[in-house]
């Protein structure tokens, strides 16, 4: 029996070395392809579009405290996952994405009248690819508890890459921004439909108290770190597209590593 359990021991552990030098091999092709695409992205649409692009996503990812709990990361710590504790942080989710909706509707009259009726329009159609980038946090977690790495970096692979070259494809045609906006939806309906398809994972409706508690044990001192790093990335950039206009936005984001944007 003992052998038995150091032959599985050492089989994940060789899956999990693997895995990693897999998943981390494609994020830095992902990370190259993104920034050359970035790059002509930037030259094709210019400092002002670009910033307008720039500015309306630095105001969503303030927004993305709403999901600072990280109950993805709850669910790959747990011992014990079960269908209630992934169908728990699924509606927590969702729950909290609806807030950030709604915030994001309020937001959107205020930059309406300070930038127009397209950056207001941004707000609302980028927010809502972002609830659903949210929610695919459980299947995601679900997918990496199995150490799948192939899987989750093709899938990463496929929801960068694709949505980057459509992009490229809409701003070659005149889209401006908007190729931008349509670039940001695409990846969050292609995360949730790859990481929903190859994780198996349904929703069932199991909510339970008893697995919020145990999620928020874990989540509140993530939510007190993430908000804090949320607000030293992105209070800048919108403080500099408030004051400083589109192109300094646009400007200032050009200069960023690739990823961080």
């Amino acid at each position: 029996p003992d052998g038995g359990t150091g032959e599985r021991a050492a089989a994940l552990g060789r899956r999990f070395v693997v895995g990693t030098a897999l998943l981390g091999a494609g994020n830095s092709a992902v990370s190259v392809l993104n920034l050359a695409i970035g790059i002509l992205l930037a030259r094709w649409l210019g400092p002002d579009e670009f910033g307008l692009f720039a500015f309306v996503v630095a105001i969503v990812e303030l927004l993305g405290i709403f999901g600072a709990f990280s109950f993805g990361v709850a669910l790959i710590q747990a011992r014990e996952p079960s269908q209630r504790l992934y169908d728990t942080a699924f509606a927590s989710y969702v729950a909290l994405g609806f807030a950030m909706v709604l915030v994001a509707a309020g937001l959107s009259f205020v930059l309406a009248s300070a930038r127009g009726p397209e950056a207001a329009t941004f707000l609302i159609v980028l927010v809502l690819g972002r609830w659903v980038r949210l929610t695919a946090q459980v299947p995601q977690a679900k997918l990496e508890r199995t150490l799948r790495y192939d899987l989750v970096t093709r899938n990463a692979v496929l929801a960068s890459g694709l949505p980057n070259l459509a992009a490229l494809g809409l701003a070659w045609v005149g889209m401006g921004a908007w190729a931008l906006v349509a670039r940001d939806v695409l990846v969050s309906a292609l995360v949730f439909g790859l990481e929903t398809a190859t994780s198996g994972y349904r929703f069932r409706g199991d909510v339970g108290r008893d697995a919020f508690a145990r999620l928020m044990s874990f989540a509140k001192p993530m939510f007190v770190a993430r908000t804090i790093d949320l607000l030293v990335e992105r209070v800048d950039r919108v403080a500099v597209g408030s004051f400083l206009g589109n192109a300094a936005a646009g400007l200032l984001i050009d200069g960023l590593p690739a990823g961080r944007s």
